[in-house]
């Protein structure tokens, strides 16, 4: 049995942040009301779900997207200082999207005023 090798062409490439990652310094930001800008993230859309929950918890954020990279666009997450945290639904089609962020927005919640609920995690026990 031969073993065959498949040559690819080298390239060159910036692999940018997790946002997934970077999340939990933004959250942090919101919690102790500061601004925080975490720079050279990637920015694609489906792995910012967290930041519409973010804004329903009075979290206000701004993305800007400064590039492409690998196929996927690449920017700066911005978490705006003064934020009045406030409780929220998680609900059971929006937390698979979220569900990277799920301890973040626990820690979040704890901080904000009113209820936070997370529906149809059961899967998060396991």
């Amino acid at each position: 049995m031969s073993v065959r090798a498949f040559q690819h062409p080298g390239f060159e490439a910036a692999v940018p942040g997790d946002v997934s990652s970077a999340a939990f310094l933004l959250g942090a930001a919101a919690i102790s009301g500061s601004d925080l800008t975490v720079p050279s993230v990637g920015l694609n859309p489906t792995r910012l779900a967290f930041l519409r929950v973010f804004g329903r918890m009075g979290i206000r954020s701004v993305t800007e997207v400064e590039g492409e990279s690998l196929g996927e666009p690449h920017g700066h997450v911005r978490v705006l200082e003064g934020s009045l945290l406030r409780g929220t639904v998680v609900g059971p089609d929006e937390l698979p999207l979220v569900v990277d962020e799920v301890p973040l927005l626990a820690a979040i919640a704890a901080h904000a005023d009113g209820e936070t609920r997370f529906e149809g995690g059961a899967e998060l026990r396991f």
